[in-house]
């Protein structure tokens, strides 16, 4: 019974970001207390994805959509 309650009340939350490639092919991780993870974050109301994802890059990472190529066929989920 428990169990059920539990899940019931769980909810779905979307994270967008971008996998940063540079020309050396290496990739950028955040670095966080027990992890590393891509530059990503969750949407604010009204926001499409492509925005979620320019605003979490600039936010944690300083880079601007003016600094990287985007490739519009890429795209990942989980």
């Amino acid at each position: 019974m428990a169990a059920n309650l539990v899940d019931s009340k769980l909810r779905q939350v979307k994270s967008c970001g971008f996998l940063v490639i540079k020309s050396d092919q290496s990739f950028l991780l955040m670095k966080h207390p027990h992890r590393y993870d891509l530059p990503k974050g969750h949407m604010e109301p009204g926001e499409t994805e492509h925005q979620t994802a320019l605003r979490e890059l600039l936010e944690e990472t300083g880079i601007q959509s003016s600094d990287i190529d985007i490739d519009p066929n890429f795209r990942f989920e989980s």
